[in-house]
């Protein structure tokens, strides 16, 4: 995804903002498109239900609130160094 993003941009890009599931998608393309630029920002977007990443709360619900996001705990690929979150 990373190489679609920076192709259709011309590497004209300042940052990519992805809702977290598995957080597979968001690490492996805030990965790549970091080594083709250190200044770009990758922001993680959750349910503000479900603020787990942001501030450690999860909502009451033990399952996703919507489609694989707002899990009730940080997914094991989330890597915190790639990416602040954001609260939707």
């Amino acid at each position: 995804m990373a190489e679609e993003i920076w192709t259709q941009t011309d590497g004209q890009i300042d940052g990519s903002v992805q809702s977290v599931g598995t957080a597979a998608s968001l690490r492996c393309t805030g990965e790549a498109l970091r080594r083709r630029n250190e200044q770009i920002r990758i922001v993680a977007v959750e349910p503000s239900e479900s603020p787990v990443l942001s501030l450690g709360q999860p909502g009451a619900h033990k399952r996703a609130i919507s489609y694989l996001i707002g899990w009730a705990n940080v997914p094991r690929l989330f890597a915190a160094n790639i990416c602040p979150c954001c609260n939707a």
